[in-house]
């Protein structure tokens, strides 16, 4: 079960963020990367937008279900001349408004899910963003019940798992529950995942790689 209010990017921000200090287990260009792949992949979810040989399609005209929704959607519809995976992917990770784990960060706080807490000290200033409720963990423990007994997952679920393995959180999700954590996510994405949504977490994997190979 998903955590009242959320969607796809917003259990991925929750699953990167399991830590007893609400900081990430990711670096902020990897949970980017990760956010967003995640925002394309509500879109395809939603029947608006299909992914064809590396490019976005935009399948429908009508409205999204939520305004994060719609400002990604929005900005697809204003650019039809570039559609590239790859160019939309670094775009939505570091917007000049935002990048995808402050806007994501955003919508949880719309949605009730996480505050925002500030800590300054003379040189810094520390922002975290807190769950208002212990069960903002399921996402983790939701893909963790499935792995473990081996059930069928909800495509959503198959996504994210995709974008576990693509941000090289496989291990700390799910070594503890399967024998052979690599294996049962390539099992998931390869094997499960419909195409548009596997060719997703495979450009979210790339995009991760490059920018671990691209200086600071």
């Amino acid at each position: 079960m998903a955590a009242a209010g959320t969607y796809l990017a917003d259990d991925f921000w929750l699953l990167a963020h399991d830590r007893p200090d609400g900081s990430s287990w990711l670096s902020s260009r990897t949970l980017n990367s990760g956010l967003a792949g995640a925002l394309l992949a509500e879109l395809v979810l939603a029947g608006l937008l299909d992914v064809q040989a590396g490019r976005l399609k935009l399948v429908s005209e009508e409205a999204p279900p939520d305004s994060l929704m719609h400002e990604v959607l929005a900005d697809l519809r204003a650019n039809p001349a570039e559609r590239d995976v790859r160019t939309w992917l670094d775009y939505l990770a570091e917007q000049e408004s935002g990048d995808a784990s402050l806007r994501v960060a955003e919508r949880l706080i719309r949605a009730g899910i996480v505050e925002r807490r500030e800590r300054r000290s003379l040189l810094r200033r520390a922002v975290r963003y807190a769950p208002l409720d212990a069960r903002t963990g399921w996402p983790a423990v939701r893909l963790q019940s499935q792995a473990h007994r081996n059930a069928v997952a909800p495509v959503r679920d198959l996504m994210l798992v995709g974008l576990v393995g693509a941000t090289e959180l496989t291990r700390r999700v799910f070594a503890e529950h399967v024998s052979h954590p690599d294996t049962y996510v390539w099992w998931c994405v390869d094997r499960q995942l419909p195409g548009p949504l596997h060719l997703l977490v495979h450009e979210v994997s790339a995009a991760v790689g490059r920018a671990a190979a691209t200086p600071l």
